[in-house]
């Protein structure tokens, strides 16, 4: 690929990510959250993605960034990238679990610098940063996976969220501060459900015994919504069903317990202080999990090939009436990420164009 001089006046940034209703929307919603913070800094963001990404991320069609929708091969995306900005860009930012060195170094004359987000350590990648915001990962774990002048940023000080998080984290946390029981509790699989984990979950808060009002949120892209709102009907609770949320920090704020899985949403809760019980979705999520559980931040149940209504039944009963023990949780959740990760990314990146002008 041969980079031709810029178009733009202001840094150009490029996000490869995908979405679908089997792999979940994290990896578009934290590209996302980085973009947010890149055009409050005046930058130009877009976005390619295989079909599937809108549809599954609804946020991305009315974000305002500039869209790619790739099609063909996996071997010609490069070449989609540079048809569509021929001009090059300032930074491609790589999300992807099936992208490695071999589509980084296709792209590296058309990019001046490459950010690779990754929390497998798994591949190699061709980046000049790359960012793990992992709890207990290590730079070593990348040693030689990145070229040896790449910066590695790892942990969840950078972990990226959408800026309501940390604007409302006060607010949350002086309300986790006043203790008391669960009565509220927010039901999160992600964009994604393809293993009917809401069902799973709402039956099994249908055999806790006490008044519990109950938040369902659901995606877009969801097969199976009439099944979860016919679970829903059918239990003893209050239950409210809240499909494509925008304002997902007050619908944390409010809650007092979580059910969810270890995906993107993990840190959100984190930097709110909510505490949770995770189920684990996604290979990618056992460390996430363990990690986290072992913090004591929050209560890993098992995975979902294992968890079943009566373990989320036990799980909820042991810590919805102990509000101690649901105050010690919130207090370790909060510690674990402030919410200001994109914040914190934004500025590295900021540098990193500055020393290359």
């Amino acid at each position: 690929m041969t980079k031709q001089s810029k178009r733009y006046d202001v840094p150009h940034v490029v996000f490869r990510a995908d979405a679908d209703w089997k792999t979940g929307g994290g990896h578009v919603r934290r590209c996302l959250s980085l973009a947010e913070q890149l055009a409050a800094a005046g930058w130009k963001c877009s976005f390619a993605c295989r079909k599937g990404a809108v549809e599954t991320v609804p946020a991305l069609a009315t974000s305002g960034h500039d869209l790619l929708v790739l099609e063909g091969r996996e071997s010609q995306e490069a070449h989609g990238l540079l048809e569509r900005w021929p001009a090059g860009v300032d930074w491609l930012v790589v999300d992807h679990y099936g992208r490695d060195a071999r589509f980084e170094r296709a792209c590296r004359n058309w990019a001046d610098s490459i950010l690779v987000i990754d929390d497998l350590a798994d591949r190699p990648h061709d980046c000049d940063v790359l960012l793990d915001q992992s709890p207990g990962r290590t730079a070593n774990d990348y040693g030689r996976l990145v070229p040896k002048e790449a910066e590695v940023l790892i942990g969840s000080d950078f972990a990226l969220m959408r800026s309501q998080f940390a604007s409302r984290r006060d607010e949350a946390l002086a309300r986790r501060r006043k203790g008391g029981e669960a009565g509220r509790i927010l039901v999160s699989v992600g964009a994604a459900d393809s293993y009917d984990l809401t069902v799973a979950i709402l039956r099994g808060l249908a055999q806790v015994d006490s008044k519990i009002a109950i938040d369902v949120v659901v995606g877009a892209a969801w097969p199976n919504l009439a099944a979860v709102q016919e679970c829903a009907d059918a239990l003893p609770h209050d239950v409210t069903i809240h499909r494509d949320v925008d304002d997902m920090a007050g619908l944390m704020i409010a809650a007092d317990l979580a059910v969810g899985c270890g995906g993107s949403t993990t840190w959100e809760r984190c930097c709110l202080g909510l505490p949770t019980l995770i189920i684990m979705s996604a290979n990618n999520q056992q460390a996430i999990a363990t990690d986290l559980g072992r913090l004591g931040a929050v209560k890993f149940i098992g995975a979902y090939c294992n968890v079943g209504p009566s373990m989320v039944a036990s799980a909820a009963a042991k810590i919805v009436h102990d509000g101690p023990a649901l105050q010690a949780m919130a207090e370790k959740a909060a510690a674990v990420c402030d919410g200001n990760g994109a914040v914190r990314l934004v500025e590295r990146m900021k540098a990193r164009a500055v020393q290359l002008a």
